[in-house]
């Protein structure tokens, strides 16, 4: 029996695992990840040590960067508002006028920098209190021209405020807090705060049946 053209068309446009029962390479190889969200400071000290002290180590030193699917959430307690009267959107911090500057900046470090290479800056930053962007930025190979430009063009109420609804999102009462595989846990927060790694390795064997390596 012949084919017609209608028929090899749609042989052809059938996917390769439909045909052969082969799933593709990149399908096999694909690494399942673990929801990791965290919100933030950037004048916090608790932020700077735990981005420092339990992200930071976990994520390079041990490799789990590979299974995360990492978000950085940098508004904390700010408050953003629209004034009733001229519409024009105002943000205060926690730590006051400098923080909201330096959250602003962590925002468009993560929007417009491929973001492995804007977590490393961003904990690079956090290893100070002043913004050692030149250093941080060259250590990295970072990219300032669209970093400007990002903060240039908008006001700093403009850039946080997606980030403060995100954060209205969770009951947020400590800074930082951390969400796994989507859910903020308050009752767990002191856990992932001080062992980060050994939370992410119970979560993640649980989600997906696997554990790590170098997990304890």
């Amino acid at each position: 029996m012949g084919f017609s053209v209608s028929t090899v068309s749609l042989v052809l446009l059938l996917p390769l695992a439909m045909v052969t029962g082969q799933v593709p390479e990149e399908s096999q190889n694909a690494v399942e990840k673990l929801q990791v969200q965290v919100y933030y400071e950037t004048k916090c000290p608790d932020s700077m040590s735990f981005l420092r002290n339990q992200l930071q180590p976990s994520m390079r030193e041990k490799n789990r960067m590979q299974y995360t699917d990492l978000e950085l959430i940098p508004f904390g307690k700010a408050i953003v508002w629209r004034d009733a009267t001229t519409k024009k959107l105002h943000v205060q911090c926690q730590h006051g006028e400098p923080e909201c500057v330096d959250n602003a900046l962590h925002a468009c470090i993560l929007e417009t920098s491929d973001f492995e290479v804007a977590f490393d800056v961003i904990v690079c930053l956090m290893g100070s209190y002043t913004t050692e962007l030149q250093k941080c930025s060259e250590k990295y190979n970072l990219n300032l021209d669209p970093v400007n430009e990002c903060v240039a063009n908008r006001s700093t109420a403009e850039i946080l405020e997606k980030y403060g609804r995100q954060t209205a999102e969770i009951d947020l009462t400590f800074v930082p807090s951390i969400a796994l595989n989507g859910k903020f846990d308050y009752s767990e927060q002191n856990h992932l705060l001080y062992r980060f790694d050994a939370k992410f390795c119970n979560a993640y064997e649980i989600k997906h049946g696997k554990k790590l390596e170098n997990c304890h």
